[in-house]
C-alpha cells in the first residue's frame, strides 16, 4: 500500500538488461552458447536477407523483444519508415489481388532483398532495424519489429571499444561504461567536432547522429555517420540533444553510445578453491579510460569487485599449476594485480583454425565433436563464400574467397563454414573453423 493506494506488482518481473551476460553451463560440459554464431559474424545487411523475420506490432512503435524506454513511444523521434518502392515494404504489406496491404503477423523473408548499391532507401542505410513503420496512412500507423537471429558475444576482446551511457551532462560524469566489441551492433554514434582532440578545459561536446530513434551500430558505422555529417567520432564531456533526442533528459535511458577510446578486458581468477567447481572459476573485468571528470564508472558486473564468475575450459594441468592463486603469486606477476577475492590479469585473445586441411577430417562427428562456433549461411555473405567439394561425406565444405589458395581443399583457415546434419538431433548445423 502507498498513498492509500495498492501497488500491483509482478514478482518474477525480469529486467533483460540486468540478465547475468556471461557464459552458462550445458549439461554436457560445455557452455548454452555452443553451436550458435558469433554476433560479429551477423552477414551485412541481416535485416535485409533470407530468413529475417519480422512480427507485427500493430500501431505501437515499441519493440517487445528488445530493451527500449519509454521515450521510444511518448516522444515524437525520428523512426524508419519503408517507401512504397521498397522491397521490404512489398514483403511486409504482403499486398492482395486487389493491392490492399494483408499485414501478415508473422514474415519470414524467402530471398535475400535485392537493392542498389547506392540506395538512399533508410533501411539499407542502417546495419540493423528495430522496429520499422510500414504504413503512415490512414491515421493508424503500422509497425514492424525486426526479430534478429541468435547469436553470442565474445566474453574477452583483443580490440575493445569504451562505450557510455547515462547522465553525460554539466558535471562531466559517465554514469556507466564498459568495454564493447566492435564489430558488434552495441551502441550509438556520438560526434564531435573534427578538433575535438585539441579542446581543454572540461572536454568538448557531442551529439548523437543516427538514421532512427536508439539506432544501434557498429563502431565503423558510427565512425562513419561521424564523418557524413563532418564530424569525428570523440570522448565527448557532454551529450547534447539534436533529431535524435529531444532534450537532455533522453540521457537518463539504457542505451549506449560508442567513443574514440580504446579498452581492456581482462580476466580475474578466483581464488576460491572451495568451489564445486572442478577449476577455478573467473570473471570478467574492464579497464577503461577515465571521463572528463577523470572518473571511471564501470558497470558493477566488469568491476574489480565483480562476483560474476563462471566456468572456462583450461588448456591443461600445466595451466592451472602456472595460475596466480595466491595474492603473493599475483603481485609477483608483471602481467596482474590482486584485488579482493583474485587475480586481475591481462587478457590475449588469439583466433585460430581448428582444421587446417579436410583431410583432417574423417567423418562430420569430428566437425560436431571439435568446432563450437556456428555460422550463418554461407549464402548470406553475398558471394564471399564459393562452395568445395573436398570428399568428406555428410560434410560440405565453404571457403572464403580471401582465402590464399581458394580452389583447394587443403588450405582452410579459420573463416571456413562447414555444414552437417546432427544425426541424433536431425538438425542442419552451420560451423566455423574456429
Amino acid at each position: 500500500m502507498m498513498g492509500g493506494g495498492t501497488i500491483h506488482g509482478d514478482p518474477m518481473y525480469i529486467d533483460i538488461e540486468y540478465r547475468d551476460r556471461f557464459p552458462k553451463s550445458n549439461l554436457l560440459g560445455g557452455y548454452i552458447g555452443d553451436g550458435y554464431p558469433m554476433c560479429s559474424h551477423l552477414p551485412e545487411k541481416h535485416s535485409l536477407k533470407e530468413g529475417a523475420v519480422y512480427r507485427l506490432l500493430g500501431s505501437r512503435k515499441s519493440p517487445e523483444l528488445q530493451a527500449t524506454d519509454i521515450l521510444w513511444e511518448t516522444l515524437d523521434h525520428p523512426h524508419l519508415e519503408l517507401d512504397t518502392s521498397s522491397p521490404l515494404y512489398n514483403k511486409l504489406c504482403s499486398p492482395n489481388g486487389n493491392g490492399n496491404c494483408t499485414f501478415p503477423g508473422y514474415v519470414k523473408l524467402d530471398e535475400n532483398l535485392v537493392y542498389d548499391s547506392n540506395s538512399s532507401l533508410e533501411e539499407y542505410q542502417v546495419d540493423t532495424i528495430r522496429s520499422v513503420r510500414v504504413q503512415s496512412s490512414p491515421a493508424i500507423p503500422v509497425y514492424y519489429e525486426y526479430v534478429r537471429p541468435p547469436c553470442v558475444l565474445r566474453n574477452f576482446l583483443s580490440n575493445g571499444r569504451k562505450a557510455i551511457t547515462g547522465q553525460v551532462h554539466g558535471d562531466r560524469i559517465v554514469d556507466r561504461s564498459y568495454c564493447a566489441e566492435p564489430e558488434t551492433e552495441s551502441a550509438a554514434a556520438t560526434c564531435c567536432d573534427s578538433s575535438w582532440e585539441t579542446v581543454g578545459g572540461s572536454g568538448p561536446d557531442g551529439a548523437l547522429e543516427c538514421h532512427y530513434y536508439a539506432e544501434r551500430m557498429k563502431y565503423s558505422s558510427a565512425s562513419q555517420l561521424c564523418l557524413d555529417a563532418d564530424r569525428a567520432i570523440c570522448n565527448a564531456s557532454r551529450v547534447l540533444h539534436n533529431d535524435c533526442k529531444e532534450s537532455i533528459d533522453a540521457t537518463r535511458h539504457r542505451w549506449f553510445y560508442w567513443t574514440s577510446f580504446s579498452c581492456q578486458t581482462l580476466v580475474k581468477i578466483s581464488f576460491d578453491t572451495s568451489s564445486t567447481a572442478q577449476s577455478p572459476l573467473v570473471a570478467r573485468v574492464d579497464s577503461v579510460d577515465p571521463d572528463w571528470s577523470g572518473a571511471t564508472f564501470t558497470d558493477s558486473h566488469v568491476m574489480n569487485d565483480t562476483q560474476n564468475f563462471f566456468k572456462v575450459a583450461w588448456l591443461s594441468d600445466n595451466a592451472l599449476s602456472d595460475l596466480p592463486m595466491t595474492t603473493s603469486a599475483c603481485d609477483a606477476n608483471s602481467h596482474c594485480t590482486s584485488v579482493s577475492e583474485g587475480c586481475v590479469c591481462e587478457t590475449q585473445v588469439t583466433d585460430t583454425a581448428v582444421f587446417d586441411s579436410a583431410d583432417q577430417i574423417t567423418s562430420k562427428e569430428d566437425v560436431l565433436n571439435r568446432l563450437y562456433i556456428g555460422s550463418f549461411s554461407p549464402s548470406l555473405y553475398d558471394g564471399t563464400y564459393i562452395s568445395l567439394n573436398c570428399g568428406v561425406s555428410g560434410v560440405d565444405v565453404w571457403i572464403a574467397n580471401n582465402n590464399a589458395n581458394p580452389s583447394t581443399c587443403s588450405s582452410l583457415d579459420k573463416e571456413t563454414i562447414f555444414f552437417v546434419t546432427d544425426d541424433n538431433t536431425g538438425v542442419d548445423k552451420y560451423f566455423r573453423n574456429a
